[in-house]
């Protein structure tokens, strides 16, 4: 339900409210959520008040490691260029996939 706005949508033959940050079924039951990564990643840092390097591997690093994935993650030679560029307060600025640009914040 990510990136929906308010209302009622039909997701894989259910009957979805989106509402804020969260999407339930008609009954109240969760559904899923409107959760983006970089929110996400916000709330992990105000909470724990990890660095941005702790908060790098967390949200990115770690997951590629344990999914043997060793050439993404990183920024050296050799690794596909893809990154999510963020600005100080963690909001995303720029993406690059595959050293294009293919989102850039207006």
């Amino acid at each position: 339900a990510t990136g929906l706005n308010d209302g009622t949508y039909d997701l894989g033959g259910l009957r979805v409210e989106v509402n804020g940050s969260k999407a339930t079924l008609e009954d109240g039951t969760l559904a899923g959520s409107t959760l983006t990564m970089d929110r996400a990643s916000r709330n992990f840092r105000e909470w724990t008040g990890c660095s941005l390097q702790e908060l790098s591997r967390v949200s990115s690093y770690n997951a590629l490691q344990s999914l043997g994935i060793s050439n993404r993650g990183r920024l050296k030679e050799g690794s596909i260029a893809d990154i999510v560029m963020l600005n100080r307060d963690l909001a995303v600025e720029e993406t690059i996939l595959a050293g294009l640009s293919v989102y850039r914040a207006r």
